[in-house]
């Protein structure tokens, strides 16, 4: 089994990312992300057969173009690592920043 949160954390390491979204963003672009999805399937002898993980990543930048290249580049990061992205909402956000919300999924066997 993998542990999803800090598998996460290590592939986005070097980007600015963090768990939660903080009260202020202070330095952009940045990703928060939360884990939205942890399930382990059994076969009868109780042995983990895979694991579905998911999570929701949010982009913020101030351009749309900031937004839309950090996005770009950590999908493919992410890609790299087995995540699928399964959606993308482009958000008005009321802080005024442009903001994309996403999901990936993966299956770890």
């Amino acid at each position: 089994m993998i542990k999803p949160k800090k598998n996460l954390k290590e592939i986005l390491k070097d980007l600015n990312a963090s768990q939660t979204k903080p009260k202020e963003i202070s330095e952009l672009p940045k990703i928060t992300f939360s884990l939205l999805d942890d399930e382990i399937n059994i076969d009868l002898e109780k042995n983990v057969l895979f694991q579905d993980v998911a999570f929701q990543l949010d982009f913020w930048g101030k351009t749309s173009v900031e937004t839309s290249e950090l996005l770009e580049t950590t999908t493919l990061l992410l890609l790299e690592n087995d995540y699928i992205r399964t959606m993308c909402k482009d958000l008005e956000d009321p802080s005024g920043f442009y903001r994309y919300v996403t999901r990936f999924e993966k299956k770890e066997e």
